[in-house]
């Protein structure tokens, strides 16, 4: 039976699930959702954002054209860390799934893995050769409803959680420091001040970051602020793009058309055009 927390989002021929995770794990994992569509579908871009997100198909695999990594693959589950552009993708038949979006940190934790290692790339379970995944992406499709999925992600993510505090307790309070700034600030904060906050030197920073989150803390404002920006311009500001670019914290608009282009193989004015955010930004507003 499934549960009054579960929050069904969606139109007439895409079945969107979620709920909030348990407390233990927020600070970890940023969302978690399931869905079922009959129809195949095609997202030309799919754009860089701060998670580090694991893909669950159910059915059809997911196909993946990927700027960095020539070629098109198709995946039954995957890994992707953080990235510096964006990626089209495709079902070419009925699809359902589970996805999980993971704050780089908690991916670090729970995933055992140095955050380098899968930043820029998208990585079949089998190649990650952990037995405790590959038997989740197996377990989930057999179970008999989404209250059941859920719960199953939740025991085996908190056991891995406690596992990973015996193993790590995450001393590296200036990494969380310096994550806090850059996110609160949407990307906006001078990087000097991260730095200095943080306790630590640039250099000793940059080498956590690479471990703990898969990039620098100068790509992560990159990120941020480009996310920030495409989530405006989804929500229809009506205020130009200089003005755009100033409340992102870009140094003006020629700056954010560059960041577009780079990270998102388009320009704002093509930004829309580009991607299929609304169910997206639907889910982002249930997880703020």
């Amino acid at each position: 039976m499934e549960r009054p927390d579960l929050q069904v989002l969606g139109g007439d021929d895409t079945e969107l699930v979620t709920r909030v995770p348990p407390p233990a794990l927020r600070p970890y994992l940023r969302r978690y959702s399931g869905w079922n569509s009959p129809a195949a579908q095609i997202h030309p871009r799919v754009m860089p954002n701060a998670d580090v997100v694991v893909v669950i198909n159910f059915a059809a695999p997911l196909i993946i054209d990927d700027p960095l990594q020539p070629g098109t693959r198709r995946y039954q589950s995957l890994l992707a860390g953080l990235r510096r552009t964006w990626a089209g993708t495709a079902y070419d038949g009925a699809t359902g799934g589970f996805q999980l979006d993971f704050r780089p940190i908690g991916a670090y934790l729970l995933l055992g893995i140095p955050m380098h290692e899968v930043a820029d790339r998208m990585i079949d379970f089998d190649e990650l050769g952990d037995l405790e995944l590959r038997e989740l992406a197996a377990r989930l499709p057999e179970e008999p409803d989404w209250t059941s999925r859920f719960d199953l992600v939740d025991r085996l993510l908190t056991d891995r959680l406690t596992r990973a505090f015996e193993r790590d307790p995450m001393r590296a309070d200036g990494v969380l420091r310096a994550w806090d700034l850059l996110t609160a600030s949407q990307g906006r904060v001078d990087i000097d001040r991260v730095v200095a906050e943080s306790d630590y030197s640039h250099r000793h920073l940059i080498s956590l970051f690479r471990e703990r989150v898969g990039v620098t803390p100068k790509l992560v404002g990159r990120i941020l602020r480009f996310h920030r920006a495409t989530r405006m311009l989804a929500s229809g500001y009506p205020h130009g793009m200089a003005a755009l670019a100033a409340e992102c914290g870009y140094y003006d608009q020629a700056h954010m058309v560059r960041d577009f282009r780079a990270l998102g193989g388009c320009t704002p004015g093509t930004y829309l055009d580009s991607v299929w955010p609304q169910l997206d930004m639907e889910l982002d507003a249930q997880h703020v």
